[in-house]
């Protein structure tokens, strides 16, 4: 836990895009972490933004955070269908990093694992501790408000084959010097809520990743260009790739 008198960041707002509606014990968990947050002197301000693309959402926040008179110093990102421990923000500034996250499985069978290591290693996921990444999924990452300053809007953004826009913002900040840390002693603790609530993988259950996805060559190319212009339409096909 940080030291109470002196937080890392004094003021955290807590961004949750959606498309209007969230699962009830995601509410609960954000409002059990504010609690708790509280008491270490460390203060939230809940930002949400509705509408269809989760995209806009996150961009529509991180705007009202760089324009709030408030001093946000960082933003920690929850996903409106995400379970967690009440200690998740301070154990993630804890890290002292500018971005900082846990990765997650999908809802959806075969419940392949999102994001990717830095050194392509699947072993991590059965390990505990800091590990460097090249992607983490948006849904549960605490990043400082410094780092979107420095990137050019749109923070996140489909690419041109409808690769996801958390992917584009972790690509973007390593391009600009920040490092992507995955926790994974928090990653254990995450549920991810769908139809039914998907946990971290067990002991002897085989880690799946999204490799069979035909757009996951995008990685062989991450610091080429060929990526889609900020100001370039995405279209209806793209969105739902």
């Amino acid at each position: 836990m940080p030291d109470a008198t002196a937080p890392v960041f004094p003021y955290i707002a807590i961004g949750v895009p959606s498309t209007g509606t969230w699962k009830a014990k995601t509410a609960v968990c954000i409002v059990d972490m504010a609690v708790m947050s509280a008491a270490a002197r460390v203060l939230t301000k809940g930002m949400g933004a509705e509408g269809a693309y989760t995209e806009t959402n996150r961009n529509n926040i991180v705007r009202s955070v760089l324009a709030s008179t408030d001093p946000i110093a960082g933003i920690l990102w929850v996903d409106s269908d995400m379970q967690f421990p009440p200690d998740t923000l301070l154990h993630l500034m804890s890290h002292r990093k500018d971005i900082v996250g846990a990765t997650y499985r999908e809802r959806q069978e075969p419940y392949r694992y999102l994001g990717r290591f830095s050194d392509d290693s699947d072993a991590h996921c059965w390990e505990g501790g800091l590990h460097q990444a090249e992607l983490l999924p948006g849904g549960m990452i605490l990043v400082r408000t410094e780092v979107y300053r420095r990137l050019p809007p749109p923070w996140y953004k489909l690419d041109e084959d409808g690769w996801r826009d958390d992917y584009h913002f972790c690509v973007e900040a390593r391009k600009a010097g920040y490092e992507v840390w995955c926790d994974m002693d928090l990653t254990r603790k995450v549920i991810h809520r769908g139809e039914q609530e998907v946990g971290w993988f067990q002991e002897g259950e085989e880690a799946v990743r999204r490799s069979d996805d035909p757009r996951w060559r995008i990685f062989d190319q991450l610091q080429t260009p060929g990526r889609a212009d900020p100001g370039e339409a995405v279209t209806l096909s793209a969105r739902r790739g």
